[in-house]
């Protein structure tokens, strides 16, 4: 199991196992599909999510990704006012205005 992954949205590698990972830090102009990302980890192991350096991120977009993480206690993303902090996180760190 690898304690942490970055994934960078310009690369887009298909990958046959997928990795069990506890920390994502998601990085480039937008949001990875959740296909594509799932394709590459289990998102029900996330534990710790980083999406603060992508540049363009909606709430809804935000809400769907901790749908499908929904483990995730660790939450670091760029302030929105829109974004409603659901119950599971129980750590936040916010970066600046989005």
């Amino acid at each position: 199991m690898l304690s942490a992954l970055k994934i960078n949205e310009k690369q887009k590698p298909m990958y046959l196992n997928k990795y069990l990972v506890k920390s994502l830090t998601l990085t480039g102009s937008s949001l990875l599909s959740l296909d594509i990302l799932s394709s590459i980890v289990l998102p029900q192991q996330i534990q710790y999510l980083d999406v603060s350096d992508i540049h363009r991120l909606s709430p809804n977009e935000l809400e769907n990704l901790l749908a499908h993480t929904f483990r995730v206690l660790s939450l670091s993303m760029k302030f929105d006012p829109l974004f409603v902090i659901p119950s599971q996180i129980q750590y936040l760190l916010l970066k600046g205005q989005g």
